[in-house]
């Protein structure tokens, strides 16, 4: 789930050419780590749900770094 969900973010950064700079699973997906705005944080919000069915975003959790997301769909999708 971690290459899927990174290779979103790939995607979501490649339109602001910031792609290139690995992706840390602790590092802050905001200004100061990865560089999401606004913009780009519906997108990979939009992205996670059309994956998944659910998104964080969507439900009430923002997420600071990746290991957060991948934290957030083991307890959604854990039955």
């Amino acid at each position: 789930m971690l290459k899927e969900i990174q290779g979103m973010l790939r995607t979501v950064l490649e339109y602001r050419n910031l792609n290139g700079s690995p992706l840390l699973i602790d590092e802050s997906l905001y200004e100061t780590g990865i560089g999401l705005d606004s913009l780009d944080t519906a997108a990979f919000s939009s992205m996670l749900e059309a994956a998944y069915g659910v998104d964080p975003y969507s439900a009430g959790v923002f997420p600071e770094t990746l290991r957060d997301v991948l934290r957030f769909y083991e307890r959604e999708l854990t039955p």
